[in-house]
């Protein structure tokens, strides 16, 4: 999900600013997901985000049902590569499960990660808040009443 929310505010498609504090699309297309050159777009933006933060070993896991994931994971560790970072990419059935069962911190948007991670980043909010505020970007403002 960070992927395709990076690429949904270069695209200039709405994004959701939950309450939260992630940021979120509304594509709903991860099934249907297919890589463009908006996608090496955002991988480069990712790999160049991450290393200036020098973080420890990365695990990227992409979604195995969704269409040609293990070329996307392949795409995605020659991006970090050209950064200077070793990523783990990997297509797997369900990341949900490796991620619950992850001691690190994990990079998501998925509230049920979020309720269920001790260490919870919104990377790619953080990335488009830092790195693509100047662009046009459409926020939709989302509250939930108690």
């Amino acid at each position: 999900n960070v992927l395709i929310t990076l690429e949904s505010a270069i695209k200039s498609l709405p994004l959701v600013a939950a309450d939260d504090g992630f940021l979120r699309d509304v594509s709903q297309i991860s099934r249907a997901y297919r890589d463009s050159p908006v996608t090496r777009q955002a991988l480069a933006l990712l790999a160049e985000f991450v290393s200036r933060h020098h973080p420890g070993p990365l695990t990227i896991l992409y979604d195995a049902p969704m269409k040609r994931s293990g070329e996307l994971a392949q795409q995605t560790r020659e991006a970090f590569a050209t950064h200077g970072l070793a990523a783990a990419a990997r297509a797997v059935p369900v990341p949900e499960h490796e991620l619950l069962e992850f001691p690190g911190p994990v990079a998501t948007s998925d509230t049920h990660l979020i309720d269920s991670k001790g260490v919870v980043v919104d990377l790619a909010g953080e990335i488009i808040r830092g790195e693509l505020s100047g662009q046009n970007l459409k926020l939709l403002q989302f509250r939930t009443e108690n």
